[in-house]
Protein backbone atom coordinates (compact mmCIF):
# COMPACT_ATOMS: atom_id res chain seq x y z
CA UNK A 1 0.00 0.00 0.00
CA UNK A 2 1.17 3.54 -0.79
CA UNK A 3 2.23 6.08 1.80
CA UNK A 4 -1.10 8.09 2.05
CA UNK A 5 -0.49 10.90 4.49
CA UNK A 6 -4.69 12.04 4.11
CA UNK A 7 -5.34 8.56 4.87
CA UNK A 8 -7.49 8.74 8.26
CA UNK A 9 -6.24 6.89 11.29
CA UNK A 10 -7.60 7.34 14.62
CA UNK A 11 -10.64 8.69 16.18
CA UNK A 12 -10.44 9.75 19.51
CA UNK A 13 -13.32 11.53 21.98
CA UNK A 14 -13.35 14.78 22.99
CA UNK A 15 -13.31 15.38 26.86
CA UNK A 16 -16.92 16.84 26.61
CA UNK A 17 -15.84 20.12 28.38
CA UNK A 18 -18.02 22.40 26.59
CA UNK A 19 -20.69 19.90 26.14
CA UNK A 20 -20.70 16.12 24.84
CA UNK A 21 -17.73 14.34 24.06
CA UNK A 22 -17.78 14.42 20.08
CA UNK A 23 -15.60 12.41 18.14
CA UNK A 24 -12.17 13.68 16.80
CA UNK A 25 -10.67 11.87 13.65
CA UNK A 26 -7.25 12.03 12.82
CA UNK A 27 -4.89 12.03 9.67
CA UNK A 28 -1.10 10.84 9.80
CA UNK A 29 -0.43 13.91 8.52
CA UNK A 30 -2.39 15.46 11.58
CA UNK A 31 -0.52 13.36 13.99
CA UNK A 32 3.05 13.70 12.40
CA UNK A 33 2.27 17.48 12.26
CA UNK A 34 1.96 17.32 15.99
CA UNK A 35 5.08 15.06 16.75
CA UNK A 36 7.38 16.79 14.35
CA UNK A 37 6.03 20.29 15.92
CA UNK A 38 7.01 19.28 19.40
CA UNK A 39 10.37 17.83 18.43
CA UNK A 40 11.41 20.74 16.43
CA UNK A 41 11.37 22.28 20.07
CA UNK A 42 12.31 19.26 22.10
CA UNK A 43 15.09 17.31 21.69
CA UNK A 44 14.26 13.39 21.43
CA UNK A 45 16.75 11.39 19.28
CA UNK A 46 17.16 7.57 18.81
CA UNK A 47 19.19 6.85 22.16
CA UNK A 48 15.79 8.71 24.47
CA UNK A 49 13.31 6.86 25.64
CA UNK A 50 10.01 8.36 26.08
CA UNK A 51 7.61 7.01 28.98
CA UNK A 52 4.04 6.09 27.58
CA UNK A 53 2.40 7.51 30.46
CA UNK A 54 -0.66 8.15 29.42
CA UNK A 55 -3.75 5.67 27.33
CA UNK A 56 -3.50 5.61 24.00
CA UNK A 57 -7.28 6.15 23.61
CA UNK A 58 -6.19 9.89 24.60
CA UNK A 59 -4.98 12.03 22.15
CA UNK A 60 -1.90 12.97 24.40
CA UNK A 61 -1.19 8.66 24.69
CA UNK A 62 -1.14 9.02 20.83
CA UNK A 63 1.17 11.76 20.69
CA UNK A 64 3.86 9.99 22.66
CA UNK A 65 3.66 7.25 20.38
CA UNK A 66 3.84 9.36 17.29
CA UNK A 67 6.41 11.45 18.77
CA UNK A 68 8.68 7.98 19.43
CA UNK A 69 7.77 6.62 15.68
CA UNK A 70 8.46 10.14 14.32
CA UNK A 71 12.09 10.66 16.38
CA UNK A 72 13.24 6.49 15.64
CA UNK A 73 13.69 6.65 19.32
CA UNK A 74 12.57 4.21 22.24
CA UNK A 75 8.97 4.17 23.93
CA UNK A 76 8.73 2.31 27.19
CA UNK A 77 5.25 0.72 27.99
CA UNK A 78 5.02 -0.15 31.83
CA UNK A 79 2.19 -1.15 34.30
CA UNK A 80 4.09 -0.54 37.22
CA UNK A 81 3.34 2.14 40.16
CA UNK A 82 4.77 3.96 41.68
CA UNK A 83 5.57 6.66 38.73
CA UNK A 84 9.66 6.29 39.84
CA UNK A 85 9.36 2.60 39.29
CA UNK A 86 7.63 3.53 35.46
CA UNK A 87 10.33 6.13 34.74
CA UNK A 88 13.34 3.40 35.39
CA UNK A 89 15.42 4.23 32.58
CA UNK A 90 13.08 6.68 30.67
CA UNK A 91 14.01 9.92 29.72
CA UNK A 92 11.27 11.33 28.57
CA UNK A 93 7.90 11.63 29.81
CA UNK A 94 4.29 13.68 29.69
CA UNK A 95 2.82 14.27 32.84
CA UNK A 96 0.50 16.66 34.48
CA UNK A 97 2.24 19.43 37.11
CA UNK A 98 1.23 17.25 40.23
CA UNK A 99 2.85 14.09 38.97
CA UNK A 100 6.11 16.34 38.43
CA UNK A 101 5.79 17.79 42.02
CA UNK A 102 5.23 14.13 43.63
CA UNK A 103 8.49 12.89 41.40
CA UNK A 104 10.71 15.53 42.69
CA UNK A 105 9.80 15.60 46.27
CA UNK A 106 9.81 11.86 46.37
CA UNK A 107 13.53 13.20 45.52
CA UNK A 108 13.89 9.64 43.32
CA UNK A 109 16.94 8.69 41.70
CA UNK A 110 15.78 9.15 37.85
CA UNK A 111 17.43 9.15 34.51
CA UNK A 112 14.50 11.62 33.15
CA UNK A 113 16.32 14.35 31.19
CA UNK A 114 13.34 16.01 29.90
CA UNK A 115 9.32 16.71 30.63
CA UNK A 116 6.41 17.51 28.00
CA UNK A 117 3.93 19.39 31.24
CA UNK A 118 0.45 19.89 30.27
CA UNK A 119 -3.00 19.44 31.55
CA UNK A 120 -3.15 22.54 33.87
CA UNK A 121 -1.63 25.55 35.37
CA UNK A 122 2.44 25.31 35.13
CA UNK A 123 3.71 26.93 37.84
CA UNK A 124 7.64 28.72 37.37
CA UNK A 125 8.94 27.66 41.23
CA UNK A 126 7.90 24.02 39.63
CA UNK A 127 10.03 24.42 36.58
CA UNK A 128 13.02 25.87 38.13
CA UNK A 129 12.98 23.01 41.16
CA UNK A 130 13.14 20.57 37.71
CA UNK A 131 16.18 22.73 36.66
CA UNK A 132 17.86 22.22 39.54
CA UNK A 133 17.70 18.87 39.27
CA UNK A 134 18.69 18.04 35.86
CA UNK A 135 15.40 17.73 34.06
CA UNK A 136 14.63 20.07 31.22
CA UNK A 137 10.47 21.12 31.30
CA UNK A 138 8.64 22.01 28.09
CA UNK A 139 5.54 23.39 28.81
CA UNK A 140 2.64 22.64 25.98
CA UNK A 141 -1.12 23.36 24.97
CA UNK A 142 -3.26 20.54 23.02
CA UNK A 143 -6.34 19.68 22.29
CA UNK A 144 -7.77 16.37 20.87
CA UNK A 145 -9.64 18.02 17.91
CA UNK A 146 -5.99 18.23 16.87
CA UNK A 147 -4.09 15.64 17.45
CA UNK A 148 -2.49 16.21 20.32
CA UNK A 149 -0.42 19.67 20.72
CA UNK A 150 -1.34 23.36 19.47
CA UNK A 151 1.50 25.35 21.32
CA UNK A 152 4.99 24.62 23.18
CA UNK A 153 8.11 25.99 24.55
CA UNK A 154 11.03 25.11 26.66
CA UNK A 155 9.82 26.79 30.35
CA UNK A 156 11.43 29.82 30.58
CA UNK A 157 10.09 31.40 33.62
CA UNK A 158 6.96 33.09 32.00
CA UNK A 159 3.74 31.87 32.38
CA UNK A 160 2.52 31.49 29.03
CA UNK A 161 2.64 27.81 27.00
CA UNK A 162 4.47 29.24 23.91
CA UNK A 163 3.51 30.24 20.40
CA UNK A 164 1.70 28.21 17.73
CA UNK A 165 3.47 24.69 16.78
CA UNK A 166 4.48 24.88 12.66
CA UNK A 167 1.21 24.88 10.77
CA UNK A 168 -0.79 26.18 13.43
CA UNK A 169 -2.50 29.60 13.93
CA UNK A 170 -4.52 30.69 16.78
CA UNK A 171 -6.18 34.36 16.74
CA UNK A 172 -8.69 35.82 18.95
CA UNK A 173 -11.98 36.84 17.69
CA UNK A 174 -14.70 38.50 19.59
CA UNK A 175 -12.99 36.96 22.57
CA UNK A 176 -13.32 33.69 21.57
CA UNK A 177 -9.65 31.51 20.80
CA UNK A 178 -9.67 30.31 17.07
CA UNK A 179 -7.57 27.91 16.11
CA UNK A 180 -6.55 26.56 12.49
CA UNK A 181 -4.63 24.10 11.58
CA UNK A 182 -2.93 25.28 8.46
CA UNK A 183 -2.79 22.98 5.54
CA UNK A 184 0.82 22.52 3.64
Amino acid sequence: MDWQPQRLVSMTLTSGSTGLPKAAVHTCQAHLASAQGVLSLMPFGPQDDWLLSLPLFHVSGQGIMWRWLFAGARMTVRDKQPLEQMLAGCTHASLVPTQLWRLLANRAAVTLKAVLLGGAVIPVELTDQASKQGIRCWCGYGLTEFASTVCAKEADGSDDVGAPLPGREIRIVDNEVWLRRLLA
